[in-house]
């Protein structure tokens, strides 16, 4: 990693296995890859003990950590490596150079990668319009249709309006037409929704806590209703039975009489 060409040639030398995983949990390719150190890459590649799926791993680094060298030195080494999920990476953390490069080397912006997302719909998902711009001028195609979660399909477009994707819309639009306005509505429409949501769910919390109150104030209810001497006439039906005042005793009137 600190790119010391003369160290590793010792160490190549003496034997050291270039498999290893260092403190990084990568190996010695992998690790000169994603810094950038062409001269140790090229020593490490020279051994020919680094296989093609290592090269694999290492290209996907490279094109991340934006070291364009490295790739045109592991493509010299191994041409042909996989390009659609280096191009992917690149496009996700805005590594123009990379992008270029790749495809100009034959990456097809219309290859799904492992995420089921090919180069130009993770540069619209993530409002890349840098990223989608460079894949433009490259002239790539954007009429493939673009599979969404539901299973309908739809063209890159109108995935980019649906998702309020501005910026993007704005490239992807033919030219000379009236700026469309339908991504702006869309982001707006989402917003409101979003503060609809919230608003039912304060509201259904505050019903539950209210009905939590009742059933609180509920378990402190007396079921013992006074009579008192105020009204001896009164004959109030309590809990199915009837009481009736006489010379200032409770009475219980009715079949269960006998009841204290």
């Amino acid at each position: 990693r600190a790119g010391k060409t003369e160290c590793v040639q010792k160490l190549l030398e003496l034997g050291a296995n270039v498999h290893a995983l260092g403190a990084g949990n990568d190996s010695a390719s992998i690790a000169a890859a994603e810094s950038g150190h062409l001269e140790v890459l090229k020593l490490i590649l020279e051994t020919n003990q680094v296989d093609e799926e290592e090269m694999s791993i290492a290209f996907v680094v490279a094109s991340s950590a934006g070291k364009v060298g490295c790739l045109q030195v592991l493509e010299d080494t191994k041409p042909g490596l996989p390009k659609t999920e280096p191009l992917i990476n690149a496009v996700e953390r805005n590594q123009g150079g990379c992008v270029q490069w790749l495809l100009e080397h034959g990456a097809d912006a219309n290859d799904i990668g492992s995420e089921n997302n090919s180069a130009l719909e993770v540069a619209v998902k993530e409002g890349l319009s840098g990223m989608l711009e460079v894949m433009l001028l490259a002239q790539v195609q954007t009429d493939r249709a673009v599979e969404l979660d539901d299973g309908e399909t739809c063209t890159l477009l109108e995935y980019a309006i649906s998702i309020g994707s501005t910026d993007c819309v704005k490239l992807l639009s033919p030219p000379d037409t009236v700026p469309d306005d339908r991504a702006e509505k869309s982001s707006a429409k989402r917003a409101r929704d979003d503060r609809a949501a919230e608003e039912e769910e304060s509201s259904a919390k505050r019903a539950r806590d209210d009905r939590a109150a009742e059933e609180e104030d509920g378990d402190d209810f007396d079921p013992i209703i006074p009579i008192t001497q105020a009204a001896p006439t009164l004959a109030p039906t309590i809990f199915g039975h009837t009481y009736v005042v006489e010379d200032e005793e409770i009475c219980l009137s009715g079949e269960d009489s006998d009841m204290e």
